[in-house]
């Protein structure tokens, strides 16, 4: 999903994102997060971040929670 990280600073704080754009690959139910940290953002490094992950080689950090978003 797409979030507008300007409006939801919560959120993003939470996920430690330094750069925008940037894109995090969340693991449903373990509550955990892989950021990506390159600066940009394109076909050929999303690929890089999803065959990382795939390959077993992604590492996710533990989050405590993550904010609600706001409501619109």
């Amino acid at each position: 999903m797409w979030v507008n990280v300007s409006l939801e600073k919560e959120f993003k704080d939470s996920l430690s994102i330094s750069t925008t754009p940037s894109f995090v690959i969340l693991r449903p139910h373990t509550s955990k997060v892989l950021n990506h940290d390159e600066t940009a953002i394109n076909e050929e490094t999303l690929k890089k971040l999803l065959d990382k992950v795939s390959g077993g080689d992604g590492r996710f950090k533990k989050l405590k929670a993550l904010p609600a978003l706001i409501l619109r």
